[in-house]
This record gives C-alpha cells, sequence and structure tokens, in this order.
C-alpha cells in the first residue's frame, strides 16, 4: 500500500507555514495573477521565491495554478510569468487551458503539469486521453465513487488525485455558467460569485414543491474513511481551502496527516472528540462524504438549504435577555476571542466575545459545557436563538506560538572534518543519500602554544542554531598540535550548509532561451478556407427532426443528453439523408466509465449508417472517437478561448469548433483572424448553466424551473441518467449581430423544450439574417424581454 501525498491549500504565508507544520507533502497556491480563487489573498513574485525556498527545504513540493482560461491577450503575460515559475524551480502547474497546455508543450518541456478539476475528466477514457496529452498528474470529477477511482488508478500510469475535504461544486467543474451569466463573473476565470448559495424556489407543472438554497453543497469531510480513500490508490488528497485561514489549513492537514500515517503503518487511530470539534469549527457548512461512497445522493446527503453560511460549532442558546444582556446555556465551551454567530428565525448576526460573565454576574474567561453564562451582545436577539462559535481564540493562540518556533521539523546531517598540518580544511557533510564537500582557504598551521581540540571543533561545526540542520553525527580528523582561526572553521561550515541548501532547494532544469518563448508565440496558422455560412440546428428530439430536416437548416446536431440508442441514431441519419441535410452525432455532456463501455460496442454500426461527423463535448467521447476516421467537431464546451487553444484542437483530430459561450465580439474576431479549422458560434437558444449529479426533480425526463428572489426563472430538465440540467431564463440570441460576425462557417440554434412552430420560426429568421434578407423577426430580438446577448457584447471578468 503506497502512502498518499497529502495536499493542501494555502492562500498566503502564514497558511502556507501552518501547512508545513502540520505535514502537508504538498502545497498548491496562486500568485497575484491567472488563478482561479483571484479573491484570496495570493502570492506576490517575491512571496512565491520565498515560498519555494521554505517548502523545498522541508522536503514539501509546492504546485502553482494557473487554472483559468486565457484570453489571447493575455499569453504573453501569463508567458512570461510562467518562465519565471520555472525559474524560481517551482514543481508542477496545474492548467485548465487548452492554448496554454500548447505552449507549455512547445517551450516548457522539462515543467510538469497537472490537470485541473476545471478539464472535467469524469472516467478513465478522459484520464487515457491526458495520459497520452504528457499530463503528469490527473485530478478526477469530484463526483466519481472511491470505486470508479480504485479502476482507474488500476489502469493508468500517471497520478490521480482526488478530492478529499473542503467546499464543492454542485455542478461538474469546468461547466458551470451560472455566475458568468447572471452577472458577467466568470468561474472559468477565477471570478465565480456563487449564485448556488442564493436561496431559491423550486417550480414543477405549476405547483411549488421546494424552497431554501437549493443549489447550496455541504462541505466534503472523509475523516472518517481515511483507510477507504488509502485504499484506491490515488497518489494524492487534495484539500480544497486556498480562501479559508491558517487555522482552517493546520487543523484540518493535521487531522489527515494523523490518519494518514496511522493507517499506513496499521494502527487503529481515530481523532479525539476535541480534533474532530476542531475540524468543525474551523470551517464547516455541514459536512458531506460526497459522491465517493455513494452514487446518488439525496437532498438531506448533499445540500444545506437552510442558511449557507460559515456556522462552526453550536455552543449554545439564548435563554433570557435583559438589555444588551444575554444569558445562553451551554452546550460547549466558548472563551474571551472567540467569534460568535447567532442564527434565529429573525436574527442573524456575528461579532467577536469581549465580555463574558457568569450567571452570577461576575467576569470570567472560559464557559463551559452545560453552565449559564451571560454576554454583551451589540444587536437585539430572541430567546430561542441559537449561537455558533465560528472562530475560536484557542486554536489561534496555539498556532501563533506554533508558527513563532524557527522551523516546523529538524533536518538531520552527518559531517567529516579533517584539519592536517599543511592542508587546508576540508570537510564533508551527507544529508540522505546525497554528499557534498568543501575545502576552506587557509593552511592549517602547527600551534605554538594551545592547539585545537576535537571538541571545540565539533562544538563550531554543531552551530546551526539558525538553520533546519542538526549534526546527527561528526567525525573529526585532526593532526596534533594542528590550529587554524575559529573564524575559518566558521566559514567553512557556513559553505557546507550553503551547498546542502542549494542541492535541497534548487530544481535541476534546462534553461530556456528567450528565442524559443518569441518562436512559440509567433506560431502562424494556417488559414483554411471557409466553409459556406451553415445554418446548423442541435436538438436531441427525434420528433422534431422530421420538421428540422425539412427547413432550411443546413445542418443538424442530434443526440446530446439521451440514453444511447443505435436505431434511435440511425433513424436520426435517415431523415437527414433523405432531405440531403448534413447530420452530426453528439453525446451526453457527462460519459462515465459505464456509458463509454456500452458505446464503445456500437463504434462499428455508427460507422456505418454514415454520420458527417461528430461533435464532441469531453474528452471521454474525443477518447473513442479520435482514431475513427470520423470528422470530428469541438463543442463549446471544450473552452477553446484563444487561438493557440485552437491549434492543440487540431492536434487533436479536430476539423471545427464551436467557441465558448464566454467569449464578447472582439475576442471572437481575434480567434476567428487567427483560425486554423473552421468556426461555429452558437447564436441562440436556452444556455445551459449547470449539469449536476444532484437529482432536484428526483425523476428522470421530468421538467421545471428554479425561480430566484428576483422573480427570474431558470428552466431545469431532469435527463435519463436522474442528472440535472439547468438552463438560463432569458434565450440567448444574436440575431441582431448576425451581419457583425465574418469568417464563421456555423452559426448554431440549440433547441430544448420549444414547440414546432417556435422552431420553424427561429430557423427561418436566422436563415434571412444569413442571406440578408432583412424580415421584421422581432421574437427574435431583443425587443422581446426574454432574449439576451450573452457575453457578446461584455465578456467576462
Amino acid at each position: 500500500m503506497k502512502i498518499p501525498e497529502l495536499l493542501a491549500p494555502v492562500g498566503h504565508m502564514e497558511a502556507l507555514k501552518a501547512a508545513v507544520f502540520a505535514g502537508a507533502d504538498a502545497v498548491y497556491l496562486g500568485g497575484k495573477e491567472f488563478n482561479a480563487r483571484m479573491n484570496a489573498d495570493n502570492f506576490s513574485r517575491e512571496e512565491l521565491i520565498e515560498a519555494v525556498k521554505y517548502c523545498h527545504i522541508f522536503e514539501v513540493n509546492i504546485y502553482i495554478t494557473i487554472n483559468i482560461l486565457l484570453k489571447d491577450k493575455e499569453i504573453k503575460q501569463v508567458i512570461d510569468y510562467i518562465y519565471f515559475l520555472y525559474d524560481i524551480g517551482v514543481d508542477a502547474l496545474i492548467i485548465q487551458d487548452l492554448g496554454l497546455f500548447f505552449l507549455l508543450n512547445k517551450i516548457f518541456k522539462e515543467l510538469p503539469i497537472h490537470s485541473s478539476t476545471q478539464m472535467f475528466v469524469h472516467s478513465l477514457y478522459g484520464v487515457k486521453l491526458l495520459e497520452e496529452l504528457g499530463f503528469e498528474r490527473i485530478v478526477l470529477a469530484r463526483e466519481l465513487t472511491a470505486n470508479e477511482v480504485k479502476y482507474i488508478v488500476d489502469h493508468t500510469n500517471k497520478e490521480i488525485k482526488i478530492f478529499n475535504h473542503g467546499a464543492m461544486c454542485l455542478c461538474y467543474s469546468g461547466q458551470c455558467l451560472m455566475s458568468s451569466m447572471i452577472g458577467g463573473r466568470s468561474g472559468n476565470r477565477g471570478c465565480c460569485a456563487q449564485p448556488c448559495r442564493k436561496t431559491y424556489e423550486l417550480w414543477s407543472e405549476n405547483n411549488q414543491i421546494d424552497k431554501g438554497h437549493l443549489l447550496s453543497p455541504k462541505d466534503l469531510n472523509t475523516l472518517d474513511r481515511v483507510s477507504s480513500l488509502i485504499n484506491t490508490g490515488a497518489h494524492s488528497l487534495k484539500i480544497e481551502g486556498r480562501k479559508k485561514s491558517a487555522e482552517y489549513v493546520y487543523t484540518v492537514v493535521s487531522a489527515y496527516r494523523k490518519l494518514i500515517d496511522a493507517s499506513y503503518i496499521g494502527d487503529k487511530v481515530s481523532l479525539s472528540a476535541r480534533e474532530l470539534l476542531d475540524v468543525e469549527q474551523v470551517f464547516n457548512r455541514k459536512f458531506t462524504s460526497g459522491y465517493l461512497f455513494t452514487e446518488k445522493l439525496t437532498q438531506e446527503e448533499l445540500i444545506i438549504k437552510d442558511n449557507p453560511r460559515k456556522r462552526g460549532v453550536l455552543v449554545g442558546e439564548v435563554i433570557s435577555i435583559k438589555g444588551n444582556m444575554s444569558c445562553i446555556k451551554l452546550t460547549n465551551h466558548i472563551t474571551l476571542g472567540d467569534g460568535l454567530l447567532v442564527l434565529g428565525k429573525n436574527t442573524e448576526y456575528g461579532e467577536t466575545l469581549n465580555e463574558l460573565y457568569d450567571e452570577y454576574g461576575k467576569e470570567i474567561e472560559h464557559g463551559s459545557t452545560g453552565e449559564k453564562v451571560i454576554v454583551s451582545l451589540r444587536k437585539s436577539v430572541h430567546n430561542g436563538d441559537k449561537v455558533y462559535k465560528t472562530s475560536d481564540s484557542t486554536i489561534t493562540s496555539n498556532l501563533k506560538e506554533l508558527l513563532n518556533k524557527e522551523f516546523p521539523r529538524i533536518i538531520p546531517i552527518k559531517m567529516n572534518v579533517s584539519l592536517r598540518i599543511g592542508e587546508v580544511i576540508k570537510a564533508q557533510a551527507q544529508w540522505k543519500e546525497n554528499r557534498f564537500e568543501f575545502s576552506g582557504t587557509k593552511i592549517v598551521e602547527k600551534a605554538k602554544n594551545k592547539p585545537l581540540e576535537i571538541k571545540r571543533i565539533q562544538d563550531q561545526f554543531s552551530k546551526l542554531g539558525n538553520t533546519p540542520f542538526k549534526l546527527s553525527e561528526i567525525s573529526v580528523e585532526l593532526d596534533e598540535n594542528a590550529i587554524v582561526s575559529i573564524s575559518e572553521l566558521n566559514e567553512v561550515r557556513r559553505a557546507l550548509i550553503e551547498k546542502i541548501t542549494d542541492k535541497i532547494i534548487k530544481v535541476d532544469r534546462p534553461i530556456i532561451e528567450v528565442k524559443n518563448i518569441s518562436q512559440a508565440l509567433e506560431i502562424k496558422p494556417i488559414i483554411k478556407s471557409v466553409l459556406k455560412n451553415k445554418l446548423v440546428v442541435n436538438t436531441s428530439r427525434i420528433d422534431l427532426l422530421p420538421y428540422i430536416a425539412g427547413s432550411n437548416a443546413d445542418e443538424i446536431i442530434f443526440g446530446g443528453d439521451i440514453e444511447f440508442d443505435i436505431i434511435l441514431y440511425a433513424k436520426a441519419v435517415e431523415i437527414c439523408k433523405k432531405h440531403n441535410k448534413s447530420i452530426m452525432l453528439s453525446f451526453p455532456s457527462v460519459t462515465r466509465n459505464k456509458y463509454i463501455e456500452n458505446l464503445l460496442k456500437y463504434i462499428k454500426q455508427i460507422k456505418c449508417i454514415e454520420p458527417n461527423g461528430v461533435l464532441i463535448g469531453n474528452y471521454e467521447i474525443l477518447s473513442i472517437f479520435r482514431k475513427t476516421g470520423l470528422r470530428l467537431e469541438s463543442d463549446y464546451k471544450f473552452n477553446a478561448f484563444n487561438r493557440f487553444a485552437l491549434l492543440q484542437l487540431e492536434e487533436l483530430g479536430f476539423e471545427s469548433a464551436y467557441l465558448p459561450l464566454e467569449l464578447n465580439q472582439n475576442e471572437i474576431n481575434i480567434i476567428v483572424k487567427n483560425r486554423n479549422i473552421d468556426i461555429g458560434l452558437c447564436v441562440h437558444g436556452n444556455t445551459e448553466l449547470m449539469v449536476t449529479e444532484y437529482s432536484l426533480l428526483k425523476e428522470p425526463g421530468k421538467i421545471g424551473y428554479l425561480k430566484d428572489k428576483l422573480e427570474f426563472q431558470f428552466p431545469v430538465y431532469t435527463d435519463f441518467m436522474n442528472r440535472t440540467h439547468i438552463y438560463n431564463g432569458k434565450k440567448l440570441s444574436l440575431y441582431d449581430e448576425i451581419d457583425k460576425i465574418e469568417n464563421v462557417s456555423k452559426y448554431r440554434i440549440d433547441i430544448t423544450t420549444e414547440e414546432v412552430d417556435e422552431v420553424l420560426y427561429t430557423i427561418e429568421g436566422y436563415s434571412d439574417r444569413l442571406r440578408a434578407n432583412y424580415k421584421n423577426y422581432e421574437g427574435l430580438t431583443t425587443k422581446n424581454s426574454n432574449i439576451t446577448k450573452g457575453h457578446y457584447k461584455r465578456g467576462v471578468l
């Protein structure tokens, strides 16, 4: 059994030191530039240099997150940043952007690359594709079970990382556009506003069936299943929380460190009640073990419906009030300096505990379980309100005391010192299997009076107080009557320690020449001739297909989030061919191992029915169709955010690509001007905001909608796998902009629940517009209040 790496999140230097003190094997963090937690403190370049030195001296790996989608205008800046990271010796980069991967492969071949969870890898087949591309480590979607993880680990040569603790996204990572479409803050750009934490009503068939924080997941916690996680064989267990406090990092890492080490040696060690309480204390929205041990989760298992904010630990209840003084019956201990949160039907506020009295009015510093205490609260509260401790002053003070120690651990070294008369001092050191030598500059002389003693030499070489090293063994070879200055002994010792330190800290890599960077950035695509402007209609509904095929649509995409049925797909191809229409087949957004293995049985039959190609939305589907000879087209979900991403798509075998929905007009134009493959745009339809394993409506095929506080409605659909798809309430329509978009090959209409008349009206409107026939289609313009231009005019942060 291999012990997994314990990977800790750090958002600032104090958290980094806390992680190392707690026993993390590696840390991941972001700089001030280009990472998916842009509202964390993050690290300046000077702090990154310090962080690398600090981590490496204690043999902790340091991974830097550049896990966002990158705009063309940012590429040169991000490459300059990576050149800096390469030079200071970071151990790996965590990335999402395909264009960045393309450039890293051309420039920084020696720098290990880890996939971000935003890359949406959720089966062995996706892992195999990234393995072929050259990723050193692949993180799996949080939705996979422990059995799926083990299966993947057993069938890949690459390292696998899974999440074991921290905040969860309801949507599959990398697929969420909710924050982006509602407020322009993109999760794919590190700026998520977390609208999933807001309150919603759920409606179906004109009935309100639920309300509350319906999309807000609990926090992942697997402390009671650490042995099971180790048994999956995953190489790295990742704790989420780069925006969290140093107290959170230290407490959570310490808990997992204790259990991982005990499990590895076979000890049946468990956390104490206080240790478990501390983990709950530092941050929780209530806990869940997530999908690791349960393939489908109920609302009770996954969702924190009442209030998604950090609440800490319940410590008591208000039982009486007099003025601003409240009497609390304690169910847990509190101490002056603790953070308190009071929650009730009409109460929600927090403050620091600055005054504390026993029930008789005597000032005290602590209150214990079962006692009645009196506290001074600035705002009015009510009898029955619950009191939570959101921060623990004892945890904070203990951590500060710990971090004030110079070093989290001592590094043992061995030394041998030789002083021979007539020669310079020669010293050797050993750290693990590494040997170091250094010779002094001054000749050892014969003493006239008092010669050096072995004890004095040992004492001088043992003076390592301001370093993390400690002599575990020292031998001295000393000629009789030999003498040299103490300053020379000290200089040799310092030089030897410097050599050891450099060896530990530095990463040996080839020097990157600036001209290689320039050449990569100046790669010019071969611009191919643009196909005739095609009007494409995307649908999963066979009932609509004869109408669409008989319309002015040039091409049809059929499939999507439906159960695979070769007879149904063959019928769709037959209908389209009958009307001389091109047809591309598509498959579900999420394709786990079972789906892929079933689909593999039908690859030959899919080729035999002769579709015009395949629309591909994830690495899993790409993996099985890449070498079939069928035309490959990437969906917008591949997030080709820049021209280098298109170059990577071409290397993967794609002949055309739909651009992401988060690009604005200028960004689209830059990519289109530098295209190497044909470009498509989604111009009309209900944009999918979220796809999640969690079933809001609990029944495949069921339709409803979510309603927020502003009365906006978001359609909800449950697919054949009982997954939930949430859509934007306003339809995307670029009808008014079509004539301003140049050099685009395909204009796509996405159909979901529309009736036949609306579908045909939409197709006719866009068909006329593409042919410069400007009739009046007000239903497709922004004069219709149910229409939006999405990000075409604004873009994302």
